[in-house]
């Protein structure tokens, strides 16, 4: 054996070296190469260009002669193939093989083929060398397979374990018991489907790429999940091997074929190895209509009547007596009862089920005990096991036993032991019952299994529950009537069809709503049951539970485990998380959960949540993480769906508080419920703050938003119209050229009536911003909209467009040439006498007005005189710029007065959405006047604001649009290749955070259009930081928030370069454009909603 291994490493070595013939399958998705010698030289993610190979040979095989040795190897170094390739696929033919030099009569044949982002891997086997058995064949291998840093091998094995740093697991674990495998070659994790695996696939994953492995095989034979670890050349033991292997047991004059074996390079999370595996399994997938009293079912108490050495826990009347008062403490109406036939549990399987206790008044004070405990509203789920049968039981040593059973590959009977202890030690240890495991295949022990069904039809329970039918031995039943032992490899495709099989009666015969379960999920057992007894509670550090709730969400899956009264909290918060039902085992079964005060107490609130919020967490579907952000991963937050609504679950286990801001796009928030240490706040955002305590445990629910908003194209173009002409008609006044926040009146002599005075103006009252007055943002909204006439024009070459860009142009300038120090940017100005402004501006004032002239500069509407206007304007700001951005100066642009005590007007060492602000000027000052000096003051500042740009910012829609449009500039006049990738990752950055705003629309209502009169003067004055301001009407905030706020966060998307609107927010766009009555508007909003209109129609979004 080891000169064998040797061998190969060495033949592996020498080929490698040589120059190869590479055939390839490409497509967008994946792409796959060998060589001339059939060895795997890529493996390849085209969109992440991550290539997994690592050049190693793709198979092996073993096979065991009749008298000698078993297991030899075949290795792919020492046999050369045939390739061809034929369209999509690749073929490799060897038509003999080798071993050690010695040539065998064995054929094999390989393909490879490329089919929606998957690579299928299909084999071959042909045996015609005598007394010889081909056992298992390795493939596909992905030898010194080279990982992402980040990845995490992932398995269904116990319903989902997530492990960090596979390689190093894999030799933790896989020389144990030490040596029992040759492991001074390599050392092994051993994982097999079925078993106690879930599912026929494993992966390694990566928070945006991974590698998927899987057995898409509808025959659900054996599939050994081919996890290894290799010594390199310096001896060190990190050369991984990922594979799959499978067991031909193919004999002289027999072939055998596998077309299952999958492999796919994918991008994105770990969901997508579900959605791989879900779309294979719905090919099979036939799950009937469960009970709804089963999904509404939050658990059940499992409890032992009987015990296997004697011992008595409960009687018949305590079914509706202390059973049933402890189950209605915690809202537990289910028992799921063992034991609970006269010899007690796991003893004389099967004919102790037929024989009740006498005592007790036998089967008819059974059946009357049920009775009564579902008058007053209890269910009961009926145990027996679906395999075991006793030793010492008359259907073993008389009956059929011995002729059902499972035999190993001598014809001994296979044997189980379940060691229950007393309260000695002599029964555990030397007492112990023993069993022999049924092979469900067989018509004598389906019969049984039948019966079992119609004793519990007639003790009219609510369920019957098969123990130990949902996973496969570690052994099988072997076959021996052939030259060579032959194990039966699909025994979990028997035990599924085993389950279908009584489903089937059960339709026939029981109520409608009477109910299947069994222990253990495995995929294809798992959807001939109702509902299943976990294997594990799921709970420890490398659990990953996720997996198997994401990919059949309709499954009815219990927790385990909690069997006293310790670390409650955290298990049942686990539980009611991923959506397990409650597995009431306390001190395993022996008693009941009064006897457990804190678990009791807790398990009763957390029951309450599941009652008020039924449709959601009992009845709603697990979607795991998607369809919600959660913005702290130290909490733990997951969510369910049913019909329009969601619920998001949160707790986090650590010590110290946590705090995550949870948003739903495309759903408004409805309200929630918490326990223990728990608070849901409103965050800024229109986000849920969540603030937990170790263990406090949050349910937040949210109602889908109605984005269906019926408008055509023209209709949606007349409300662009609407909206202009609001804008020019009332909000404009053409003494000033400017535009206005607010109007006063709708009265057209009233509109603008109440601005301030040039003597307010002058005696800066209220406040040196002019905050609150109509006339704060006029920079802004000009620049805004002479931007939005640059895209309405590049859309429709309307050239009666120039003479109204040229009044905003204007404007614009105005707001500078009226200022007493150079460089300043006015925020409006007075129109009575068209000179009087307040002494404060801002870096969002300058934002927009720069980039406002620098679009007009660059678009065919701005004529030769205003570009040299705008030139001067530019330079004159950038001078400004470079005279006052300095730390003795604080970095602030300066009032007009020609102080430096402004409290908005910082432009360097600041936030994330404000340090962009600063490069852009003086980039735009180098692109419109061509002085290298402004170029190099651009660069001077732009790597520092390109890495402070991406990190945490604002969560203000409007300064979220100013950053975008800074960063817009910056993206499309940067040079240097690596800045520009950040400034387009801060971009996407500043998209996703704006997103949470497009709901915003949702909650518009148009203002009633009664007469009204609006004058500042009258408003109460509020502080804001060291300035008093008046407090704007709640009509001005609610057209600010359902109306500017969402067409904000729809400019950010549109901004932002290699991203489009998802087609819920093209909806809300539509909407949010098209809702509006923009006749009785009264706040500024509508210029951003037609800017919005209009970049679209040019980016052709819209049309």
């Amino acid at each position: 054996m080891k000169s064998m291994m040797i061998c190969g490493l060495a033949l592996w070595s020498v080929l490698v070296a040589a120059q190869a013939e590479v055939y390839t399958l490409k497509d967008q998705q994946v792409e796959v190469a060998i060589d001339e010698k059939g060895n795997l030289v890529s493996l390849k993610n085209p969109q992440t260009k991550h290539d997994y190979a690592g050049g190693r040979p793709l198979w092996r095989l073993y096979f065991d002669r009749k008298d000698g040795q078993k297991e030899n190897e075949v290795v792919a170094p020492e046999n050369q193939p045939a390739i061809e390739r034929q369209d999509n696929r690749i073929v490799l033919r060897y038509d003999s093989l080798k071993a050690r030099g010695a040539n065998l009569r064995m054929k094999l044949v390989l393909s490879i083929r490329l089919e929606d982002g998957l690579v299928r891997f299909g084999s071959e086997v042909s045996n015609d060398e005598p007394h010889t058995i081909i056992r298992e064949l390795h493939y596909p291998l992905v030898g010194g397979c080279r990982l992402p840093a980040d990845c995490k091998l992932l398995t269904t094995q116990r319903g989902g374990q997530l492990i960090a740093n596979p390689a190093a697991h894999i030799l933790g674990v896989g020389n144990s018991p030490p040596y029992m495998a040759p492991s001074q070659f390599y050392r092994q994790m051993d994982l097999k489907y079925p078993g106690h695996t879930s599912a026929n696939c494993f992966a390694l994953v990566g928070a945006a790429q991974g590698l998927y492995l899987a057995s898409h095989d509808p025959a659900f034979q054996d599939t050994w999940h081919g996890l290894r670890v290799y010594p390199d050349a310096a001896g060190a033991w990190t050369a991984l091997e990922t594979g799959l292997y499978k067991y031909p047991n193919c004999v002289k004059g027999k072939s055998w074929s596998c077309d299952a074996n999958v492999i796919a390079p994918y991008s994105g999370r770990w969901h997508q190895t579900s959605k791989f595996y879900r779309k294979w399994a719905d090919t099979w997938w036939h799950q009937r209509e469960v009970p709804l009293w089963v999904r509404k079912m939050k658990g059940w108490q499992r409890l032992i009547f009987v015990h296997q050495y004697g011992e008595q826990f409960f009687s018949f009347s305590d079914l509706s007596d202390r059973i049933r008062k402890a189950g209605q403490s915690v809202g537990c109406e289910n028992v799921l009862a063992f034991g609970w036939w006269k010899a007690g549990m796991d003893n004389g399987y099967p004919d102790s089920y037929w024989v009740t206790d006498a005592a007790q008044g036998g089967d008819k004070a059974w059946a009357q005990a049920i009775a009564d405990s579902r008058k007053q509203g209890g269910r009961l789920m009926l145990y027996f096991n679906g395999k075991l049968i006793d030793t010492a039981s008359a259907f073993y040593r008389n009956g059929d036993g011995k002729n059902v059973c499972f035999q190993d590959n001598t014809g001994a009977h296979y044997t189980e032991q379940y060691r229950f202890k007393g309260l000695g030690t002599f029964t555990g240890h030397y007492n112990a019952r023993t069993f022999v495991v049924a092979d469900t295949r067989r018509d004598e022990w389906r019969k049984q299994l039948l019966r079992m069904a119609d004793r519990a039809i007639r003790f009219d329970v609510d369920s019957v529950f098969y123990d130990q039918l949902g996973y496969a031995e570690a052994n099988s039943n072997w076959d021996l009537s052939g030259e060579f032992p032959v194990p039966n490899t699909r025994v979990i495709a028997d035990k599924a069809e085993t389950l279908k099989m009584i489903h089937d009666y059960l339709d026939a015969k029981a109520s409608p709503d009477f109910a299947l379960g069994t222990e253990h999920f495995t995929d294809v057992t798992a959807q001939h049951v109702d509902y299943i007894h976990n294997i594990t509670g799921a709970t420890g550090p490398t659990d990953f539970t996720e997996w198997i709730r994401f990919t059949f969400p309709e499954v009815i899956l219990s927790d385990r485990e909690i069997r006293d009264d310790t670390d409650v909290p955290r298990r049942v918060n686990h539980a009611l998380l991923k959506g397990l039902r409650n597995d009431i085992e306390i001190y395993r079964c022996r008693d009941l959960i009064d006897k457990a005060p804190n678990y009791q107490r807790y398990l009763a609130q957390v029951n309450r949540l599941k009652e008020k919020y039924c449709d959601l967490l009992l009845l709603g579907t697990y979607k795991d993480t998607e369809g919600f952000v959660n913005d702290n991963p130290k909490v733990n937050a997951r969510c369910f769906i049913n019909g329009n609504r969601m619920a998001v679950v949160a707790t986090q286990t650590s010590p110290t508080p946590a705090t995550a801001c949870i948003r739903v796009p495309g759903y408004a928030f409805q309200e929630s419920s918490c326990l223990g240490e728990a608070k849901v706040d409103a965050a800024p955002d229109g986000s849920q703050s969540v603030r937990l305590g170790q263990h406090g445990l949050a349910v937040l629910v949210y109602e889908k938003a109605d984005t269906a908003f019926a408008v055509t194209d023209q209709q949606l173009r007349a409300k662009a119209e609407e909206a202009w002409r609001a804008a020019w008609d009332r909000f404009y006044d053409d003494r000033t050229h400017l535009f206005y926040d607010y109007v006063c009146s709708y009265e057209p002599a009233k509109r603008l009536a109440a601005l301030p005075s040039p003597k307010e103006a002058r005696r800066q009252y209220p406040n040196p911003n002019g905050w609150g007055t109509g006339m704060e943002d006029c920079a802004i909204s000009g620049g805004l909209m002479l931007s939005m006439i640059c895209d309405r024009f590049a859309a429709t070459n309307d050239a009666a467009l120039r003479p109204l860009a040229a009044k905003v142009f204007a404007g614009l300038a105005s707001l500078v040439t009226v200022s007493a120090t150079e460089g300043f940017v006015s925020r409006g100005i007075c129109p009575s006498d068209r000179r009087s402004h307040y002494s404060e501006s801002s870096r969002d004032q300058y934002t927009w007005h720069v980039y406002g002239l620098w679009r007009y500069y660059h678009s065919p509407l701005s004529q030769p005189e205003e570009k040299a206007t705008i030139r001067k304007l530019i330079t004159a700001i950038c001078r400004r710029m470079e005279r006052n951005i300095v730390p003795a100066k604080n970095y602030s642009i300066g009032k007009d007065t020609g102080t430096f005590d402004g409290i908005v007007d910082k432009m360097w060492e600041n936030m994330a959405h404000e340090i962009a602000r600063l490069p852009m000027i003086y980039a735009i000052g180098a692109d419109v006047t061509g002085d290298n000096h402004w170029k190099e003051l651009a660069r001077r500042y732009s790597p520092e604001a390109a890495a402070k740009s991406k990190e945490e910012s604002t969560k203000i829609p409007y300064a979220l649009l100013q950053e975008q449009v800074s960063l817009e500039v910056l993206h499309q006049l940067e040079e240097s290749p690596e800045l520009k990738r950040q400034w387009l990752e801060a971009m996407q950055l500043a998209a996703d955070r704006a997103q949470v705003f497009f709901t915003k629309c949702l909650k518009y209502h148009p203002p009633s259009g009664k007469p009204f009169w609006f004058d500042w003067r009258t408003w109460p004055l509020r502080k804001s930081s060291i300035y008093q301001v008046p407090t704007r009407p709640d009509a001005l905030i609610t057209e600010d928030r359902t109306i500017r706020e969402p067409a904000e966060a729809a400019l950010v998307q549109l901004l932002c370069p290699q991203r489009s609107l998802t087609p819920d927010q093209l909806a809300l766009t539509k909407r949010m454009i098209a809702q509006v009555d923009y006749d009785k508007v009264i706040f500024y909003g509508h210029y951003y909603t037609q800017a919005v209109y209009w970049r679209a129609v040019r980016q052709g979004v819209l049309k």
